[in-house]
């Protein structure tokens, strides 16, 4: 028997400009993320891999 997902909780970056906000959410497969303006739009799922070396690298830009 399949579990169900538990449901997102999406969390919002630190570096929003005026209402540009990212938000990602952690699942079992590896991390969403969406534009917070289109809460329905598509999401761009990520293994947590590719997370961690993107966040790094915004770290040193």
């Amino acid at each position: 028997m399949r579990h169900p997902e538990p449901p997102l909780r999406w969390v919002r970056s630190s570096h929003c400009d005026a209402g540009n906000c990212v938000e990602a959410a952690p699942t079992r497969a590896g991390i969403l993320v969406r534009d917070s303006k289109a809460e329905r739009g598509p999401r761009l799922g990520l293994t947590l891999g590719a997370w961690t070396t993107f966040t790094a690298w915004t770290r040193t830009t």
